[in-house]
């Protein structure tokens, strides 16, 4: 199988001694995330239990020069993914994340897949527990995995991760960036100037989440932020690939000019 830098089309990003891909295809519609709102219901109809639905989304990000994936490992997701892998004959990249639920299970089924990257999901991170989130912090490294962290209240967690940095030996993190302040609100200064003076490895997520403009617009808000490196980025379609996937390309070579 060869490895993705092979087919990636967007810069990657190194973090110790570990390859990372710059841009990921969300998998929160296949199982009908909130932010879809009335969208959500029909997404998860539509994917969740067809996981071949689900492999020809990767497929076609991978023939477009985007061969990874933000895997959340519902058991359909992952089939979709193995069988993305087994077709293209490339080992996609994946940046996991841990089910909130099910945390120890969903390690050791993303430690098996490989991954370049876990995340501990936000309902974790906002608990502001150093000893909870140093825990799995931890676990994840132990894997020789390199751990990062999600936050869907930033606002109040980013201060805190701060003031237990000493302690929470974290590499990446993974925040809401996007142009209608969704999740952040009047806090959106705030956190875009904590993003800029980060040391961190930044990756936007839920980019395109209430947009009233175009996607290159609202790819480009999150995209262009100092200290922004990847992106998460939902796809429902291939016609959708083509477009999104097509516009990030060319945005991410405008960055590196």
């Amino acid at each position: 199988m060869k490895p993705f830098q092979e087919h990636s089309q967007t810069p990657t990003i190194t973090v110790g001694k570990t390859i990372l891909p710059s841009v990921l295809i969300g998998t929160s519609p296949f199982f009908g995330a909130g932010q879809f709102k009335e969208k959500a219901y029909h997404y998860r109809e539509k994917f969740l239990n067809q996981p071949e639905k689900m492999a020809e989304i990767f497929i076609e990000a991978v023939k477009l020069g985007i061969p990874a994936v933000q895997l959340i490992p519902f058991p359909t997701i992952v089939e979709a993914l193995e069988i993305a892998r087994k077709e293209t004959n490339v080992k996609i990249a994946i940046v996991g994340s841990l089910l909130p639920n099910n945390i120890q299970e969903s390690l050791e089924i993303l430690t098996i897949l490989e991954p370049q990257a876990i995340m501990i999901h936000g309902a974790i991170t906002d608990k502001r527990n150093p000893d909870l989130l140093k825990k799995w912090i931890n676990k994840i490294k132990e894997k020789n995995i390199i751990p990062g962290v999600v936050s869907h209240e930033p606002a109040k967690t980013l201060p805190w991760l701060d003031k237990n940095h000493e302690e929470l030996k974290y590499e990446l993190i993974m925040l809401p960036i996007n142009i209608s302040g969704y999740i952040t609100g009047k806090d959106t200064p705030k956190v875009l100037k904590w993003i800029e003076k980060t040391k961190k490895t930044v990756i936007a997520m839920k980019t395109l989440v209430e947009s009233n403009t175009t996607i290159k617009q609202a790819l480009k808000h999150a995209i262009m932020q100092k200290n922004v490196q990847a992106l998460a980025v939902g796809i429902t379609s291939k016609n959708e690939a083509k477009e999104t996937l097509t516009t990030l390309k060319t945005l991410f070579k405008e960055k590196q000019k």
